[in-house]
């Protein structure tokens, strides 16, 4: 099940991947879930993805559920209002204390709550992949939201063309580097010509609380 994000108003393509033992396996019947409500059913094609059209009416996390014979799996889908704006956040380059410490980064948890009072923030993960980020993020507290596996430029038009506001990002160098001509206000915790350089998670707050939108 994969992590989605739209804006209400607007169709999300929602994503399962069905497989045999080693090989994606197609023809299986898939059923979708939010929360506990059965919102469609369809079968996954040859390549084994399963989607399914999904109209949200309005803003909100939405609990997502696949399930297709004895298999199920989970998922999220953030939907934004247009009027929202959105923090990307990079798991590995802004959340964690040292590449696959898998410690939280001393701040983070707290002052990233808080931002998600004001903000939408929407995680990217560029090397432990999706699953693993998700379970690190329900593990050790952090604000639920949709999980990305990140995708450069082009994913970046892809989120602006639904009408997201991206409003600020933080990671590491290459990922700012990545985004520079999509987002403007850019922070890392490492030397680079690319963002705005921060010391903790309670810089990063304060600047944003004090930036004009």
């Amino acid at each position: 099940m994969y992590d989605s994000v739209t804006t209400s108003g607007r169709t999300a393509i929602l994503k399962a991947f069905t497989k045999g033992r080693f090989f994606p396996e197609g023809g299986r019947r898939v059923e979708f879930y939010i929360g506990k409500r059965h919102i469609g059913t369809t079968l996954s094609g040859g390549d084994g993805y399963a989607l399914l059209r999904y109209l949200p009416i309005s803003g909100g996390i939405k609990h997502l559920k696949v399930k297709s014979g004895a298999d199920s799996n989970e998922g999220v889908l953030l939907i934004i209002e247009k009027d929202e704006r959105v923090i990307l956040t990079e798991i590995e380059g802004s959340l964690l204390e040292a590449p696959f410490s898998f410690q939280p980064m001393k701040g983070s948890k707290d002052e990233l709550k808080r931002l998600s009072w004001r903000f939408r923030i929407i995680y990217l993960t560029t090397m432990i992949g999706v699953k693993k980020a998700r379970q690190w993020i329900k593990e050790n507290g952090f604000p639920q939201s949709a999980v990305l596996r990140w995708g450069g430029s082009e994913m970046l038009d892809e989120l602006q063309a639904q009408g997201i506001r991206l409003y600020a990002i933080v990671g590491s160098p290459s990922v700012l580097s990545e985004s520079s001509g999509h987002i403007k206000k850019r922070f890392s915790f490492k030397e680079t010509e690319e963002a705005i350089v921060v010391e903790d998670w309670k810089d990063i707050s304060k600047r944003l609380s004090s930036l004009r939108p």
